[in-house]
């Protein structure tokens, strides 16, 4: 019998790209094995693919539209070689090997949606003579960091939308309501509010019965094959109501929104076949009526804006904090701040790997997990209000 674990030196599993992976594999044995070989891959990946009818075809069968982007294909064995005509005897008892992969410097933040993903998995396969692959599959999270103190100065400053609803009634035009939208930035980070101010400005007839503001996930697929086509995804992932409407003439309100875990912005430099994109949106909510919705776009990145008016120099480096995501943690020792905690993303559902090529005796489940700060002990966070 053969038992197997992969450990990561990092509990977290959780690394910036460009930062090296270490870990160890454990293999038990009852009897003495022989092995074509036992491998580790380590395999990173953006893939796209979903389905729908041909529009100028109503009885052709559902098109898949796919593509593929890969970033990582690290092969490393642990027992034999690439050699299909070589095996190795194993006696019995506890075998412990150490690996490392050193990751490429611009991966893509880790992403599952609901048409693709941009995925980062090891692999650990059996190979033994005359016997099917015996593969145990884990998944890790790669962060491509994203400072916003190094983004556009926009993203500091105050920005407010408005948008003009009009009810028609025949033969005559009603007056207009009015809403107004206004956070005091937009650049943001996980586990930070956003302070929405709402101005509603009602001249029309019409009663407004709650105004619900949320943070809107907009995740963009691309496909290559067969051809070049787009599918958007919107998911909201964070949420408020305002409900004491008093539907006077003029009323003002605040609400905050949390920005939960969740992947950054990523933009197609970054990655070709996957965007995200947010927007915080407030929507009225009018009986019998499409209800307005105002917008304004925000940048979700993984390193916090600082208060500029102290000195950055001071070289602080956390030893609390593991090796693999020590460019992060630098980073934000750096700038004298405390490093945040990692938490899974609130919106995604737990992977399931695909085993077609193998025979996968085991799927560790994975969710990725996002840096994610404290901003009631983050003194040095610039909190716009």
């Amino acid at each position: 019998m053969v038992k197997c674990c992969l450990k990561f030196d990092n509990s977290l599993q959780t690394y910036c790209s460009g930062s090296l992976i270490t870990g160890q594999v454990k293999i038990i044995l009852d009897n003495a094995t022989e092995f074509q070989g036992v491998l580790l891959k380590i395999i990173g990946k953006a893939y796209v693919n979903w389905s729908e009818a041909d529009p100028n075809n109503s009885t052709s069968n559902q098109e898949i539209y796919t593509s593929c982007e890969n970033y990582l294909n690290s092969v490393i064995y642990l027992i034999g070689s690439n050699k299909f005509d070589e095996t190795s005897t194993i006696e019995p008892g506890t075998h412990i090997f150490n690996f490392s992969c050193k990751l490429p410097s611009q991966l893509p933040t880790s992403f599952e949606g609901s048409h693709g993903y941009i995925r980062y998995s090891a692999h650990l396969i059996l190979d033994r003579p005359k016997k099917l692959n015996e593969t145990l599959i884990t998944g890790f999270t790669v962060i491509n960091i994203l400072d916003l103190n190094h983004e556009f100065l926009s993203l500091r400053t105050p920005t407010t939308v408005e948008i003009e609803k009009n009810f028609m009634f025949w033969p005559c035009t009603n007056k207009p309501l009015i809403i107004r939208l206004t956070i005091p930035q937009t650049g943001y980070v996980c586990g930070q509010n956003v302070h929405a101010s709402i101005q509603i400005v009602n001249q029309s007839a019409q009663k407004i019965n709650s105004v619900k503001i949320y943070l809107m996930k907009i995740s963009k697929f691309t496909s290559d094959f067969p051809l070049t086509k787009t599918k958007i995804e919107e998911r909201s992932i964070a949420k408020n109501y305002i409900t004491a409407i008093k539907n006077e003439p003029e009323e003002n309100f605040k609400c905050d929104l949390q920005i939960p875990s969740t992947s950054a912005t990523c933009l197609e430099s970054i990655c070709k076949n996957i965007q995200i994109q947010y927007e915080i949106r407030a929507k009225a909510t009018i009986e019998g009526y499409l209800s307005p919705i105002a917008a304004i776009p925000i940048t979700i990145g993984n390193v916090p804006f600082i208060n500029a008016t102290e000195g950055l120099s001071t070289m602080y480096i956390s030893t609390e904090n593991s090796e693999d995501i020590k460019s992060l943690e630098v980073l934000i020792a750096n700038y004298g701040l405390p490093p945040p905690t990692y938490e899974e993303a609130v919106e995604m559902e737990k992977v399931k790997f695909n085993c077609d090529e193998d025979n996968c005796y085991i799927q560790l489940e994975y969710i990725p997990k996002y840096p994610v700060y404290n901003f009631n002990k983050h003194e040095r966070i610039v909190q716009l209000q």
